[in-house]
């Protein structure tokens, strides 16, 4: 996870980017990793969602736009992570876990701009 969150410190850095939130399921692993990720990212803003576990894609994409921060972290489980890439962004994409993708996603009142564009990604060696 470690490795992880230096990614995406450097990928920030790197775009620009200044992450206003971190929302994610509620599971356990997964408040730990993105109490990780967020304390080694400066990201002072953390919302977990017991709703977010074991949820469909749509679930995740209506949490992301219903977010009052343009710059997301959002932190949850395969396979839902790797299909919402893949719908995303047009790509057969696989995470493992602490793997991620910085995705570009435009919305607009009517919805989402497709596709997205998959900017960087981190996967384990």
């Amino acid at each position: 996870v470690t490795q992880t969150a230096l990614f995406i410190r450097k990928t920030c850095k790197k775009h620009d980017i200044n992450i206003g939130l971190c929302i994610s399921s509620s599971a356990d692993r997964t408040q730990q990793t993105s109490q990780i990720l967020c304390e080694l990212n400066s990201i002072n803003a953390l919302e977990s969602y017991r709703e977010l576990y074991s949820t469909s894609v749509s679930h995740w994409m209506q949490k992301i736009t219903d977010a009052k921060q343009n710059c997301l972290l959002i932190v949850g489980h395969n396979p839902t992570f790797s299909q919402m890439v893949n719908n995303l962004c047009g790509y057969e994409f696989y995470m493992k876990p602490a793997e991620c993708a910085l995705i570009s996603l435009e919305i607009q009142p009517d919805g989402f701009i497709y596709p997205a564009t998959l900017i960087d990604t981190y996967q384990n060696e």
